[in-house]
């Protein structure tokens, strides 16, 4: 029992160094950029004009049915889009696009749209007898900082999230350059930044490609995450019940992948407390609280450790007795 409650804590410690952070579930927790003014007249237009079709929805297949029409809030920022950009991607713990689209449920991803100083800077005729400033656009964005020694013309955040087991929602965070008008005939700037904030309702269940999606896995770890997506584990797999409307965190396993084999992730939008009742009731058994972490031993030496991660992340671990 000694042994049992040693490797018990040094799972919990290990928890608190793992990254948790989940992305935001409604459009209404997506964060603002500091400093960004809501533009009421241009969400109301975009609103009444938005349809399903609107919003780009790569990562979806037949296993999802969009609901209703999106959702969306506008913003302008007198900021540069490389900061805005840089703010956000902090805030999200972002990571690029995989070249074969969006990653795994819960993991938000950016895809950028760069200034080209040969085709964009060059002076020409936009309209008739109107010129756009090549040197004034080249000066204007150059003294900007760089993002990998470019410039942001466009581009934006993307993922989705379950919100309970049969639906969820998709969510765009957008971004605009619209810095540069024209008055009297001549280009002008005046650094500004749109900010697209959307989120797509949607029922069905993501479908999750471990071999698309798991970049720098082996073989073996990826055919254990198809085996638990293909058949999630039962009550007597995990030593008690999956909690109602839990989903299973692939994405989680991806960036922890020494986790995979010996733990099984979830994550719930209800509170810890609640969790932990539900678990209390079906076990018999109380929760100690170690580090970050919550947590009970099950029969067959389970560890079962619930914790607050924006959800509630609920892991399984095996652990020798």
């Amino acid at each position: 029992m000694r042994r049992l409650a040693v490797t018990a804590s040094a799972v919990f410690l290990a928890m608190a160094n793992v990254a948790w952070s989940q992305p935001p579930t409604s459009l209404a927790d997506v964060p603002v950029f500091t400093g960004a003014v809501l533009d009421n007249d241009a969400t109301r237009q975009a609103a009444d004009q938005a349809q399903p079709a609107d919003i780009q929805l790569p990562m979806l297949d037949s296993y999802l049915s969009p609901q209703g029409k999106p959702s969306l809030a506008i913003y302008a920022s007198a900021a540069a889009p490389e900061e805005v950009f840089n703010w956000y991607k902090k805030q999200l713990g972002a990571v690029p696009e995989p070249e074969d689209g969006p990653g795994a449920p819960g993991s938000v991803t950016y895809a950028l749209n760069f200034w080209d100083p040969d085709a964009d800077f060059a002076t020409k005729e936009v309209a008739d007898g109107v010129y756009s400033d090549g040197k004034l656009m080249k000066r204007s964005v150059e003294s900007r900082p760089a993002v990998d020694g470019q410039w942001i013309n466009g581009g934006g955040f993307s993922w989705f999230a379950m919100t309970s087991k049969s639906t969820g929602a998709v969510f765009r965070i957008d971004l605009e350059d619209s810095g540069f008008s024209y008055k009297d005939g001549k280009q002008r700037y005046s650094q500004k930044t749109i900010i697209t904030l959307t989120s797509m309702g949607f029922k069905g269940y993501p479908k999750w490609d471990a071999t698309a999606h798991s970049q720098g896995l082996s073989d073996s770890q990826i055919e254990r995450l198809e085996a638990l997506y293909d058949t999630p584990p039962t009550q007597a797999d995990l030593g008690a019940p999956a909690y109602p409307d839990a989903q299973l965190d692939f994405d989680l396993l991806v960036r922890n992948p020494t986790m995979i084999g010996m733990n099984i992730a979830y994550t719930s939008q209800d509170a810890p407390d609640k969790v932990m009742a539900f678990y209390q009731a079906a076990t018999g058994k109380k929760f100690a609280k170690d580090k970050q972490a919550y947590g009970i031993v099950l029969s067959g030496g389970t560890i079962l450790s619930v914790q607050s991660a924006g959800s509630t992340l609920i892991m399984f671990t095996k652990t020798a007795r």
